[in-house]
């Protein structure tokens, strides 16, 4: 049997592989970043919440990218895709930036067309994130509901990322690589202890790719996570 030609030029490349963090406001989403390396001048960092915090002077200025809006934030990831300096950028967050699309099409758009551009836009943003060049890494906040394994709304309950836009509910984590989700553990009289859970416990959307630890959480940091992904990536 004939087949029919592949298309011209095509790109073999896999993406390299994104990670989704997701947890509550508080919970460490933005301190998981703190320890890599700014220094390296490799590393964007998109602020969509640009809400401050107490390390953000690590972050080199030519390397920090202010958005106010979806269209500025895809604008900026196209910059870092297409400079070769950068070899990872940070969304922080997918949460504001679904948010402020949102109040954007409430004002250029009506009725279904609100939503139906907003569909549009979630799918571009996660899109973006899956590069062959580019290590996307996106925290978001999450949402709540109970489901049953048909999907009827009740029984167990199950923790994901929020978005705006009933079309892509539940398909966030399906676009990452990785999604680590934070956990807090309070200790009496002490600061709590945060923490990255790696896998599902049957009530969120954890994931990490097989065979990469058999660690079920370790410490909220992002560098620490890489190092196990470069580690599995490298094949040790």
């Amino acid at each position: 049997m004939s087949l029919p030609p592949l298309p011209a030029n095509m790109d073999r490349r896999k993406p390299i592989a994104n990670i989704l963090i997701v947890g509550e406001s508080g919970t460490g989403k933005t301190r998981s970043l703190k320890d890599l390396d700014w220094g390296s001048g490799t590393i964007a960092y998109i602020d969509a919440e640009r809400k401050g915090f107490d390390w953000q002077d690590r972050i080199p200025e030519d390397c920090f990218f202010p958005v106010k809006n979806y269209a500025e934030c895809l604008q900026v990831m196209e910059h870092i895709e297409a400079n070769p300096k950068f070899a990872t950028g940070v969304v922080d967050s997918f949460s504001f930036v679904n948010a402020a699309a949102h109040e954007q099409f409430k004002v250029s758009h009506s009725g279904y067309d609100i939503y139906s551009a907003l569909t549009s836009s979630v799918k571009k943003f996660l899109e973006r994130c899956k590069s062959k060049r580019v290590r996307w890494i996106v925290t978001a906040i999450p949402e709540f509901l109970t489901t049953d394994s048909g999907g009827n709304t009740f029984g167990v309950l199950i923790k994901r990322a929020a978005v705006i836009g009933k079309e892509c509910e539940g398909t966030v984590e399906q676009q990452f690589s990785y999604a680590v989700y934070t956990k807090v553990v309070p200790k009496p009289n002490s600061k709590p202890d945060y923490f990255f859970s790696l896998y599902s416990d049957g009530k969120s959307q954890a994931k990490i790719p097989e065979g990469v630890t058999d660690l079920l959480q370790m410490n909220n940091s992002v560098a620490e996570l890489l190092g196990i992904i470069e580690k599995a990536e490298a094949g040790k």
